[in-house]
Formats: C-alpha cells, structure tokens, sequence
C-alpha cells in the first residue's frame, strides 16, 4: 500500500516486510515528462544528480551508499520514519532540488 496509496494501514504492528534500497536507486530518473508507469518506466540520472544525492544521503545517515540500506516497514514508513524523506528526495530530478529540500 506504502509504493501504491502513500500510506501504510495500522492493522498489526507485527505485519512487517523489510525492504532494501541498493545503490542502484540512486542512478535513476524518472522521464523528462515526469511520468512513470506501473512497470517503473525510468532513464539514468545525471553524475551531478547523483553526487549530490550520496552527499545528502550521507549527511543524514546512509554512511555507505555503496551498500545497500534495510527498513523494516511499517515501521519505517510513518511520519517520522525514514523511508518518505528518502523517497521524496528521490523523486526531485536537479542537484539544485535535492539540495534546496
């Protein structure tokens, strides 16, 4: 429900699935039109996109971003959880977004 509706249901706390994000997130794009499809439609992010990300992800934790990071959900995807940030900062196609967020 979380990658689908943007929210995660509080049924059972103990309903929980782990999900990694491996380096390779980091080098992708969504298409200049902005839109991806069901089936992840995506082009390769630019070097200096992509610089940028690993030196926020690092400031806020992800030491290693050659590594890939583990989040246990539900519990990561709350409001205070550290997936959203990491998603939203994701989706901003120019270094100068990333770094204004």
């Amino acid at each position: 429900l979380l990658f689908y509706y943007g929210f995660v249901p509080d049924i059972n706390v103990f309903d929980s699935a782990g999900v990694y994000l491996t380096p390779a997130i980091l080098a992708l794009s969504l298409p200049e039109n902005g839109i991806g499809d069901v089936h992840c439609s995506s082009v390769s992010a630019s070097q200096e996109l992509q610089e940028t990300r690993i030196r926020v992800l690092r400031r806020h934790g992800w030491s290693d971003t050659s590594e890939s990071i583990y989040f246990q959900l539900p519990q990561a995807a709350g409001v205070a959880g550290r997936v959203a940030p990491i998603f939203r900062l994701l989706a901003l196609q120019s270094p100068q977004a990333v770094l204004d967020a």
